[in-house]
């Protein structure tokens, strides 16, 4: 935090009980990038543990990655 590392917080809730809320970092640079909730494991709607329950047909997981991509293609 004191090096402005943490990127990522969670707002309320915090799934995994990291310190400070913390769920993301990057190095001092910037460019590389460590994220806690792991969305790339929700691309599918078979790995969400309610998707029959819910009747989710897709994984929003993708979408995060996809607007990552968009946003630093169009810098």
């Amino acid at each position: 935090v004191e090096n402005n590392m943490d990127v990522l917080t969670y707002s309320g809730w915090n799934p995994n009980g990291s310190t400070a809320n913390i769920a993301g970092v990057s190095d001092k640079t910037g460019r590389i990038f460590g994220l806690m909730p792991h969305p790339e494991a929700f691309i599918h709607p078979e790995n969400h543990p309610q998707w029959a329950r819910k009747k989710i047909n897709r994984g929003f997981g993708l979408d995060i990655i996809r607007n990552g991509v968009d946003y630093f293609s169009n810098i």
